[in-house]
């Protein structure tokens, strides 16, 4: 079944489709992928299945044979409805939308743990050990634990973590007897995570808030031990 994303005006501006790819398996089954496209161009995002032509319906985007296949048409069906959803939310608020866009969401939004600013981090800190930067390590550690207590919790979203969630938490840490020096290596910390994020293609740099909140502003000299993304890049695979 193709799913078709309106304007108001009832103008077409997307389509969302379950499809096979052209290129088959060695197995002979050709992957499941879910395409959407947008303004003449087209992407392609891999689903966990695939099938054989005799096994699939090309019209509706599922297995022939449903009661052989309920589980995997169910969750087809899950997939199109979230990208669907995702296609309505973002055109409510765009309609000049891009598919970079569109995947950024789609990515998140059907993993959330993906989109989990604390688990991204802790990834990022076993990296650094594993470089043998231990330094930035326990700096990082440490302003991972920081925001965790001010946060109450690790259920955090990069994008909720805007200019204002970054003054208050400067003010949290100002209220325990923070200093400037010790509040800028907490940011730079944070940063570095962002920084690391929109190499990797994990989040979109629109929503990265050090644009306004400037460390800058932090007049005192400190050791800038939190690693900026030209430095992350050298020791990390970004790919």
């Amino acid at each position: 079944m193709l799913y078709l994303c309106c304007t108001q005006k009832n103008v077409i501006m997307a389509s969302i489709k379950v499809v096979l790819r052209k290129k088959p398996l060695q197995s002979g089954a050709y992957p499941i992928s879910l395409r959407i496209t947008k303004d003449r161009k087209t992407k392609f995002f891999k689903t966990l299945f695939d099938a054989h032509i005799s096994d699939w319906d090309p019209n509706s985007g599922t297995f022939k044979n449903n009661t052989k296949f309920i589980q995997e048409n169910r969750l087809l069906q899950k997939i199109k409805t979230k990208a669907f959803q995702i296609c309505s939310q973002l055109q409510t608020e765009n309609e000049h939308f891009t598919l970079h866009d569109f995947e950024m969401a789609f990515r998140f939004r059907s993993n959330p743990v993906a989109n989990n600013f604390f688990s991204f981090w802790e990834n990022l800190i076993e990296d650094m050990i594993v470089a043998g930067r231990t330094g930035n390590a326990k700096a990082n550690r440490e302003g991972y634990k920081a925001l965790k207590k001010f946060n109450s919790g690790t259920n955090l979203r990069f994008d909720e973590i805007s200019y204002a969630y970054l003054s208050k938490f400067e003010n949290h840490l100002r209220s325990r007897g923070g200093t400037d020096g010790g509040i800028s290596v907490r940011m730079r910390s944070i940063r570095t995570v962002f920084n690391v994020a929109i190499a990797r293609d994990r989040i979109s740099s629109e929503i990265y808030p050090f644009h306004k909140y400037k460390i800058s502003k932090l007049k005192s000299r400190t050791n800038k031990r939190a690693l900026d993304i030209s430095e992350v890049n050298g020791i990390f695979d970004m790919d």
